[in-house]
Formats: structure tokens, sequence, C-alpha cells
């Protein structure tokens, strides 16, 4: 179970760290621009309903690209008409996604810290027997 834990907090931290890599690296080579959110796409989980958010945007090369985003969000995380900031790699601009909020990305990692750092701690009390009694 403590093993569970760290693992658990350790791939928030990486999930955090790779989409904010994946979005620098994509500014540095000129892959962010300004979109604008089309459709919200129904998707059904049971009794709740998620949306995917279709957006679209101009690629440096001026081609308009339509982009469904990956991930789908109940309620809805966005509104048709809203602007977005998009980045997509310039090589590939069939695959772009919607830059996630900073914030987000610090919560995720912070509570893959605090996740990690407790199952460490757990197993640090565990060893050195300050769970058994005397």
């Amino acid at each position: 179970m403590i093993g569970g834990i760290f693992v658990g907090g350790l791939a928030c931290v990486v999930a955090a760290w790779r989409a904010w890599r994946r979005t620098t690296q994509r500014m540095r080579l000129g892959g962010l621009t300004e979109g604008i959110v089309v459709d919200l796409t129904p998707q059904g989980l049971g009794e709740e309903t998620a949306y995917v958010t279709v957006f679209e945007f101009v690629d440096r090369h001026g081609v308009r690209r339509r982009v469904s985003s990956r991930i789908a969000w109940s309620p809805a995380r966005h509104a048709v008409g809203q602007r977005v900031r998009v980045s997509y790699d310039p090589a590939r601009s069939e695959d772009a996604e919607i830059v996630a909020e900073a914030r987000g990305r610090v919560a995720l990692a912070l509570l893959g810290a605090a996740l990690a750092a407790m199952a460490l701690l757990l197993w640090w009390g565990m060893w050195i027997g300050a769970f058994m009694p005397e």
C-alpha cells in the first residue's frame, strides 16, 4: 500500500513535469498561438455527461486546424466561443492541445510530492518500529 502511494505521488509529479516540458518545448519552436473553442462534444459516462472540447487555431503556416482535446471534462472546462491558448508541434500541427493553466500543474506536482513524502514517512516509521506496540 505504501509503495502504491509513493508511485502514485511520483506519477503526479512526472505528469506535471512532462506537461510543463512539452509546452515549453513547443513555445521555443514557435508552436504557441491563440485558438477558439468551437464545440463541446458530449461523452456519456453513466449518469454524468463529460464534454470533449473542440477548438480551432491557425498554425504558423496559415492553415486553420480543428482539433478535439484528448480529455473529456465534467462539467465542461471551456465554453463555446471562449479564446484559449494552444500549443502545438510546428512539424505536426494536428497534435495540438489547450495549454493547461500553471495553477493546475503546480497543484498536481504539489499533490504528488505530498503523497510521495507521506509514503516515505510511513515507510520510515515502519522501518524504525514507531508503529509497533511496546
